[in-house]
């Protein structure tokens, strides 16, 4: 009961609002994090100094997770074309093999500002997921499962 109430009322409202949030500096990402542990603490009626776990995500990696899931729809194709042309694989661009070929090329950008949007930044997540086990994965519902027990963990 407590899970459904906490994925209803308070993750529903942040995974909606990822996109703005996402490219937020650190200090903003704090203070979500701190209502996202004050809304546990009144679903759990726990009191804040409480020692208690967290049994779901937390704002960073709810964060990461979208933008891996995302990217994870790009790789196989399961979006529409004009993403695919700006998500291309190392081993297009480069002639010969690496151990990073099959890693997605990264644009260089020069501000930090260009970091934070999306493009960079589910790119460079997407590059430091395990390959072996989460990027290879056939259905992305497994691929879901997966991820959010390795951000988890």
């Amino acid at each position: 009961m407590i899970c459904c109430v906490y994925y209803a009322l308070v993750e529903s409202n942040l995974r909606f609002g990822v996109v703005v949030w996402g490219s937020f500096s650190k200090s903003k990402i704090i203070a979500l994090k701190r209502l996202q542990n004050r809304a546990c603490c009144i679903i759990e009626n726990a009191k804040i100094k409480d020692n208690w776990s967290l049994s779901w995500l937390n704002v960073e990696n709810i964060i990461r997770c979208d933008r891996d899931i995302m990217a994870y729809k790009i790789k196989n194709k399961l979006c529409p074309e004009k993403f695919l042309n700006k998500f291309l694989p190392r081993s297009w661009l480069l002639k010969y093999n690496t151990r990073h070929c099959q890693d997605l090329q990264i644009p260089r950008y020069q501000t930090e500002f260009a970091k934070k949007g999306f493009h960079y930044s589910a790119l460079k997540a997407w590059n430091d997921l395990l390959a072996a086990v989460l990027r290879e994965l056939p259905t992305q519902n497994s691929f879901k499962k997966q991820l959010k027990t390795y951000l988890k963990g």
